[in-house]
Formats: structure tokens, C-alpha cells, sequence
């Protein structure tokens, strides 16, 4: 999962970091008999994608009200999914997505009814929350914290969010861990300290509502909506993920996308957004530039922002992006504010370059998905290939699952066509890259013994 941006990386991302390595997913790519991609070909002009076998979606979704913030209207919620639709089709070359409005829900209820705590993720996500004073003891997550920083980012990029006098002084991704530890802890404990209305931000009653790690678990387990709206406060507290541009920002969460794994429409994925970011009159949680927004505006820029930008996530798989064109929707840049960010996006219409390459391999996608349904399986086979190798490395989805769903797709056609042996190697590396998914596990099963009765005689034969 990844974020808007006020936003980060979630469960998904964490579970990839535990369970395998760059190594791992080098290996991948070789047994497909491919190299990393690059994350562009800006050197040649490209035309657009062909997106005419892209499905076609339609969302589930609600909204999420805390008492404590201004609620949305349904007048401002159907302002705020037309931005949506607009943005997404101006700025991603698609018109491929409706919604369907469900009305509201307080957040207490929302998480009584679709928040499940025995589930073992759960469990985990809730055990890893930072909680405001207590001991909060970061040792065990340490290792998690440097892998994370490691395969993720360039140690140059997490050096321009430090205060200029601070730059220059750290080399390698991994060693800014003690770094983000220290400011996660200050700033969650003086968020907490924070009043508002003449009570503290992360009180008893209250606190758990705007955990990340709480809205990560209901997402996890929730099965009604493609798309939570919420606006509430939601405070980064994932202790083995102290995601930089969120906890050098304002440690808080703007939006994600991340797995909710009982919808179907984003292959076991949904989307939440919060407009506290815009809304509130607390300046600690500006961003530079930051002014108070009309009703209106602040719709335009949720539309925007907090929907359109995570369908961009849940769609087309793309990862944040920093120092790209202003045109771009994924531009997670905090410099300036959401607002400021808007309005030089609408100057520049339609889709940017830099993205090219996500739509692209999406569209690629949905090629090889269509030669599927039409039983085209050759024609499938050479497509999947060609995702795997053209998708760029980073991506929303973890690429760990990206291989798996790659590897079970080709098992099918292998399947398909008689490659009973090629179909089970395909179909064991789906479930070994990505466990987490039935799926593959049942499907390996499936494989395996239509292989075996295959190499079983069916009779016995004496001289």
C-alpha cells in the first residue's frame, strides 16, 4: 500500500520485507529468464497506451465520520467522486471507473462491524501500533526498519526531506533508521499532547480510531467497500515502517491503498482517504503554503488527491513518485500544499510522461487477462512474459505478489495447453513467492495432482 501525500507504505509492503530480499526477487526475474526493468524509456517517444481491454469498475463506497471534524454531505460527497472521475480520466487516459455511494457511518460503528481482532494479521498490525506513553520499544524492529530503507528508497532521496543543515551526513539508505525512529517517537508523543477542542488529539476514547495501524487492520478484514472516505485524524504509527516523507512531514496519513483481501474489484485490495489534512484549523498539520479551503475547494482536491491519486495505486500499480512534472497526479512532492499542487497540475492537461511507463505495463496487462477469456493461451503466455519484463521494479503492488500473479496466470496456461510440468513449476512458485494468497496455495494443489495422475498408469499389465 502506498500513500497520498500525507501517506505510506502499508501491510503488504511489511509482510514482502519479512518473507524475502532484493535477492529473492532477483532470482525471479532470472527463472522468468528476464533482468530488472528500468524504471523508464524517456529516451524514445512513446504513443499512448491502448487501454480498450481495460475493465471496467464499479466502487463500493463510504464515508467514515468521527464527530470530533466537520462531517461530508452527500451533496459534498458526489462533488467530491465527479473531481474524482474527472481527474482520473484526464490524468491516466481512462474512463473506466464509477461509484456507488453508500452514505455514512460513525467510526465507531464502522470499525465494530468490519474490524475482525483474531484474525493473526490483525493481531500483529495491532501489536506493532507506537502508543503514546508507553515504552514503545523499537529493538525488535530495527532489522525490518533498515531492509525497508534499503530496497526502498536511495539514501539520497530521504536526504532532501532533512533540514538542510542536517544533509549531507548519512550515505546509505539503511542508516537513517535511528534517524526516522527518533522523529517518529517526538512526534507522535507531542501529536498526542496536541488539544483540540479543549481535549487532547489521542485520548483514551479516541485513539485508537487514528491509529494507521488500526485503519490498516478494519481494511484488512472489512468485505463492503472499494473506497473508505474518512475524517478523521490518521497518525503514522507503524513501528516497523517510520515511512520518511510521513515521518519527516507531519507523521500523519492522507490516504491509502492496501489489501482488503475479500474485495474483488482491485484483486484483493481497497482504497481509504481522510480529509483531516485539509480540513483542520491545527497549522502543526499544514504543509508550506497551506491556506483554509472552501467547501468546494477542498472537494476538488479530495476528488483529486485523496481518490483519483489512490486509484492510480489500485489501478494502475504505480508507487509514489518525487521530483517528477508537476503535471503528474502521483507527485507526492511537501514543498507546497495539496491546494497549490491542484492547481499546477490543471495547468497541464492530460497524463505525464514520466508515468508512461505504468500505464503501459497495465495495459499490457489487461491484454494478456483478455487473450486469457478468449482461450488464446499462446498469445497469453508471450503477454505475461512481456508484463514481467516491461512493468517497472517499483510498484504499489509488492512485487513479490506482482511474480506470483504473473507465475499463477502462466501456470493456467500452461495448463491450458498440455505444459502439465511447466503449468506445477509455475503454479509452486506462485504459492512460494506469495503465501498469503489461497489461492495459489489451492491452485498448486490443484496442479499438482492432475500432474501425478497424469504420470500414474491406469492399469496393470502381466506377461
Amino acid at each position: 500500500m502506498t500513500c497520498t501525500r500525507f501517506g505510506c507504505l502499508g501491510e503488504g509492503m511489511t509482510l514482502l520485507l519479512e518473507r524475502s530480499n532484493h535477492l529473492l526477487l532477483c532470482m525471479a526475474l532470472v527463472i522468468f529468464g528476464l533482468g530488472l526493468s528500468h524504471e523508464s524509456r524517456a529516451e524514445e517517444p512513446q504513443a499512448e497506451p491502448d487501454f480498450s481491454s481495460a475493465p471496467h469498475f464499479t466502487l463500493d463506497v463510504i464515508r467514515v465520520m468521527d464527530d470530533d471534524f466537520p462531517a461530508l454531505s452527500d451533496a459534498d460527497m458526489k462533488a467530491i467522486l465527479q473531481n474524482a472521475r474527472k481527474t482520473y480520466q484526464d490524468k491516466f487516459g481512462l474512463d473506466n471507473v464509477r461509484f456507488k455511494d453508500h452514505g455514512s457511518v460513525s467510526i465507531e460503528s464502522f470499525f465494530k462491524d468490519n474490524l475482525n481482532r483474531t484474525h493473526p494479521r490483525v493481531k500483529k498490525l495491532l501489536a506493532n501500533r507506537f502508543i503514546p506513553g508507553q515504552n514503545n520499544d523499537f529493538t525488535p524492529h530495527m532489522d525490518s526498519i533498515r531492509s525497508f530503507l534499503k530496497n526502498s528508497y536511495k539514501a539520497s532521496e530521504i536526504d532532501t526531506l532533512l533540514p538542510k543543515e542536517q544533509q549531507g551526513k548519512i550515505t546509505q539508505a539503511e542508516d537513517f533508521a535511528p534517524v526516522l525512529v527518533k522523529q517518529m517517537r517526538e512526534k507522535i508523543e507531542d501529536i498526542a499532547r496536541t488539544p483540540f477542542q479543549g481535549k487532547a488529539l489521542l485520548r483514551k476514547e479516541k485513539a485508537f480510531y487514528r491509529s494507521a495501524n488500526a485503519w490498516f487492520a478494519v481494511m484488512l478484514t472489512q468485505d463492503r467497500y472499494d473506497v473508505v472516505l474518512t475524517n478523521t485524524l490518521v497518525v503514522l504509527d507503524n513501528m516497523p515502517m517510520p515511512v520518511p516523507h510521513s515521518v519527516f512531514g507531519k507523521c500523519i496519513v492522507g490516504g491509502f491503498a492496501a489489501e482488503s483481501p475479500k474485495r474483488t474489484v482491485f484483486a484483493g485490495n481497497a482504497l481509504m482517504g481522510s480529509t483531516f489534512p485539509l480540513d483542520t484549523p491545527l497549522k502543526r498539520f499544514w504543509l508550506p503554503g497551506h491556506r483554509p479551503l472552501s467547501p468546494a475547494e477542498r472537494n476538488e482536491v479530495v476528488g483529486a488527491y485523496t481518490i483519483a491519486h489512490e486509484l492510480g495505486h489500485a489501478i494502475l500499480n504505480f508507487p509514489d513518485l518525487y521530483g517528477v512534472e508537476d503535471q503528474c497526479l502521483m507527485n507526492n512532492r511537501k514543498d507546497i500544499s495539496w491546494k497549490q499542487a491542484y492547481d499546477l497540475m490543471k495547468q497541464a492537461p492530460g497524463p505525464c510522461k514520466t508515468e508512461r511507463p505504468w500505464r503501459a505495463a497495465r495495459a499490457l496487462y489487461w491484454d494478456a487477462e483478455q487473450a486469457m477469456a478468449k482461450k488464446k493461451y499462446d498469445k497469453a503466455l508471450s503477454l505475461f512474459t512481456r508484463v514481467v519484463k516491461e512493468t517497472p521494479k517499483r510498484m504499489n503492488l509488492p512485487r513479490a505478489r506482482f511474480l506470483a500473479t504473473a507465475a499463477y496466470q502462466m501456470s493456467r496456461a500452461y495448463l491450458e495447453t498440455g505444459k502439465t510440468n511447466m503449468a506445477l513449476t509455475n503454479a509452486k512458485r506462485a504459492a512460494t513467492w506469495w503465501p498469503h494468497d489461497e489461492r495459489f496455495k489451492t491452485w498448486a494443489e490443484t496442479v499438482a495432482k492432475r500432474s501425478q495422475a497424469e504420470q500414474t498408469p491406469t492399469g496393470t499389465h502381466s506377461n
